[in-house]
């Protein structure tokens, strides 16, 4: 894929019985990869090894997000496991100056997951904490990069696995 502006980059599609066909992922965290406490520009510019068969963990990168979403209409799915899945519609992502916040995010159906990212939500790292929780760094205690918001700061940890994927809707 190359989007406007970057070198090609390798991304991983998901195709489902259930969900259809043409879902990009752009966020995964599985329960044994590292922590991804890393830092805003890591995530601005992204992460991950797409050459192996196992992905552990992988970020598209905010910047690149942004240019996704922007766009066009774009639906989201969040998977986590043992949670289950939440399905949204009109995802969009600011820019860096906004802080990469959700602009939007609409109609969600599915599992009530407590990740599920929120309108209004500025993505948050260990450097750069955005999450609207004074005191406190969730990421600090998660562990790993999100649009955490002050309603997250009772945080379950249940999350072995989070996988984020998004399709064009327009």
């Amino acid at each position: 894929m190359q989007l406007p502006g970057s070198d090609p980059l390798k991304v991983v599609c998901l195709s489902d019985s259930e969900l259809g066909s043409g879902w990009l992922m752009i966020y995964r965290k599985h329960y044994n990869s590292p922590k991804l406490n890393r830092t805003y520009e890591d995530f601005d510019s992204g992460f991950g090894d797409l050459g192996t068969d196992s992905i552990p963990y992988y970020f598209i990168g905010l910047n690149r997000l942004h240019i996704l979403t922007s766009g066009m209409a774009h639906e989201v799915i969040l998977t986590t496991f043992p949670l289950g899945r939440r399905r949204c519609e009109h995802f969009v992502i600011g820019d860096r100056r906004e802080g990469f916040k959700v602009k939007s995010i609409a109609n969600c159906t599915g599992d009530d997951i407590w990740l599920s990212p929120k309108q209004g939500s500025k993505f948050s790292t260990f450097d750069q904490d955005e999450d609207g929780v004074p005191g406190r760094n969730l990421v600090k205690e998660e562990g790993f990069g999100w649009w955490f918001d002050p309603d997250m700061s009772r945080i379950s940890h249940e999350s072995d696995h989070i996988g984020v994927f998004i399709r064009r809707t327009g």
